[in-house]
């Protein structure tokens, strides 16, 4: 049921970016991270990278993202969509916030696991360009286990293109 749950809404995540561009202009980027700090089980790493692309509708976005961390024994891999939320700023911000809110699935192939995930975030924009920005991005990704539960902490930096 949460596999179901969880492919629902990256479904509906890959319709948003993929959706018809109505008259008015709409915004689609995609951004590398980085993730400096990753923390889950008890165990921290720094060797993780995450993409995303988001297709904007003015303030909001359909946001979906594939990432991939390095933990002792394995890497895990995690699929998710959802929205995200353009915090009101002028257009010569010189900060550009938003928050998010995904929702996916959390893979560990040698362990042989999957499970549903939420994670909600907040992350800050620094335009460089009219095509290019800095992201400093973090992170608090809610796994539900069969045992309970575990949260993951990631904070990461990249770079964002816009097309």
């Amino acid at each position: 049921m949460q596999q179901r749950a969880a492919g629902l809404c990256l479904v509906i995540g890959c319709l948003l970016l993929a959706g018809v561009e109505p008259a008015s202009a709409q915004d689609v980027t995609v951004s590398a991270s980085y993730d400096i700090l990753y923390h889950q089980f008890e165990e921290t790493t720094a060797v993780g990278v995450h993409f995303d692309a988001a297709r904007s509708f003015g303030l909001l976005a359909g946001v979906g993202e594939i990432g991939f961390n390095r933990l002792e024994q394995s890497t895990v891999v995690s699929f998710a969509g959802g929205g995200r939320y353009m915090i009101p700023h002028s257009a010569s911000a010189r900060l550009q916030p938003a928050v998010q809110v995904l929702l996916g699935i959390w893979h560990c192939g040698p362990c042989d696991v999957n499970e549903v995930f939420v994670q909600p975030g907040f992350l800050v924009d620094i335009p460089r360009s009219d095509t290019f920005r800095i992201r400093a991005q973090f992170d608090v990704r809610r796994i539900f286990f069969d045992f309970g539960g575990e949260n993951a902490q990631r904070l990461s930096f990249g770079g964002v293109w816009s097309f």
